[in-house]
């Protein structure tokens, strides 16, 4: 059966963390996190355009949301030179070594090597955003949103 990008982008995620820093991964944003399964990564579709492609095929771009999820009580009482989930987020997102290069295991510096992923394109472009947000059994998270797109062709059987 064919492995949508959400599918494959959650597995490279989980072959590249097999040892944390996260504790579970959700292909869709399942709502209610068990407290022991912070921090969490998230992959879901935003949605898709769909346009006639070369002969025979359709050219589909989803747009793909992978959320990073920390608990944001870690933050309370913490002391004054503490890694806040902010600053947690950002360096799981975007880490950068001392020339500037993100870092290999920081999740745009590994999703860069990944310009084709099976047959996919992962556009150039990434959108990342940070915040917080109420979640069930009283926890409100902090979470980083990176926005990213995939590129792909779709076989169209008997188009007249």
């Amino acid at each position: 059966m064919y492995e949508e990008p959400t599918a494959r982008i959650l597995r490279f995620f989980k072959d590249l963390y097999p040892d944390g820093p996260f504790k579970s991964f959700y292909d869709g944003d399942p709502d209610v996190i068990p407290e022991v399964n912070y921090p969490a990564l998230i992959v879901e579709k935003q949605g898709d355009v769909t346009e006639s492609g070369p002969t025979g095929t359709d050219e589909v771009t989803e747009e793909i949301l992978v959320k990073v999820v920390l608990d944001k009580r870690d933050d309370w009482g913490a002391n004054d030179n503490a890694d806040l989930t902010q600053r947690r987020i950002r360096q799981l997102v975007e880490a950068r070594d001392d020339t500037g290069a993100y870092l290999p295991q920081s999740i745009k510096g590994a999703l860069r090597t990944q310009l084709s992923m099976e047959g996919a394109a992962i556009n150039n472009t990434m959108r990342f955003e940070i915040g917080s947000m109420p979640r069930q059994n009283d926890v409100i998270s902090a979470e980083g949103h990176l926005t990213i797109t995939v590129t792909y062709f779709v076989a169209v059987a008997n188009r007249s």
